[in-house]
């Protein structure tokens, strides 16, 4: 408030003042204890202004409480803050008094580090050299495998067009019950199905070519796996003929073929026990395409 403003309030309240004492001893000197009235209505303002007084200190004395319980829960904060700053300025004094410790560690790694590259550089120049080496050999050991290829084609192509029948009147090979069991019970699973081609192509009389039958199986590489077992498991209780790529079966031992039913069972009983569903599936799977490739 300016000093203009304070000077009309003096005046406006000394005008209010005069013209309040003019009514009470002109207008109002003929009333009956006046004075009483005015004692009686300055007394009860007194006790309603001691009343608000009593309940604004009572007030006034309950925020000064919440006022000293947030001011000594600041001074302990600030206290337990100080606390940790000195502890920070501790252990950053302690990191300081180790910054040359660690600087000369670093400058013996980086030492080292330059020791290793130039070792690096020494093995990877000798690397490059072997390398080089190895490189200009490469050609002639290629010339070589496609030489060793070549020939092994040659060979296998003359094995394929090679009749292997046996001469006309020789008996047929004979197995051991004991034997029939124990060569199927080792046989592989493709082992298993070309087995039961040659037990369905001898008991129907229908000779077959591989590609065809290897065509109707869903085992990989199974073409050149049967061929392989053909040539290598004639005698056991077999005889496999072979002319021109066409193989007919001219003698199967029954003890084989009474083995071979109840291991192929046996056999996809085991996988599906051990928890390998998908190869007991794809076992049966090819079984089942052999047994429609001979009609069945």
């Amino acid at each position: 408030m300016d000093a203009k403003t304070r000077i009309h309030a003096f005046y406006i309240l000394l005008i209010l003042g005069a013209i309040i004492v003019g009514l009470l001893t002109v207008k109002w000197s003929e009333v009956y204890d006046l004075t009483g009235y005015l004692s009686f209505a300055a007394t009860v303002s007194s006790t309603l202004l001691a009343l608000v007084a009593i309940f604004y200190s009572m007030h006034a004395n309950a925020g000064l409480a919440a006022r000293l319980g947030e001011l000594s829960a600041t001074s302990e904060r600030i206290a337990g803050s100080a606390t940790t700053l000195a502890n920070a300025t501790a252990e950053v004094r302690e990191a300081a008094d180790k910054i040359p410790e660690v600087l000369k560690g670093v400058g013996d790694q980086l030492t080292k580090a330059a020791d290793s590259i130039t070792t690096s550089s020494s093995s990877v120049s000798q690397a490059s050299t072997e390398i080089r080496e190895v490189a200009a050999k490469i050609p002639g050991a290629l010339l070589e495998v496609g030489t060793t290829v070549q020939a092994t084609h040659q060979m296998m192509k003359r094995l394929s067009e090679a009749p292997t029948h046996k001469p006309a009147g020789e008996p047929g090979h004979r197995i051991s019950e004991a034997d029939a069991a124990r060569f199927v019970g080792r046989a592989s699973l493709v082992g298993l199905v070309a087995l039961r081609a040659c037990a369905l192509s001898f008991e129907r009389k229908r000779p077959f070519k591989i590609p065809d039958l290897g065509a109707s199986l869903t085992y990989r590489g199974s073409s050149e796996y049967i061929y392989g077992f053909l040539i290598g498991f004639e005698g056991k209780g077999t005889e496999v003929n072979q002319v021109e790529g066409v193989f007919t079966v001219a003698a199967f031992d029954e003890r084989l073929g009474d083995a071979l039913l109840p291991e192929i069972e046996a056999r996809t009983k085991s996988i599906a026990k051990s928890g390998d569903e998908e190869s007991a599936k794809l076992f049966k799977e090819n079984v089942a395409a052999v047994v429609k490739f001979f009609g069945g």
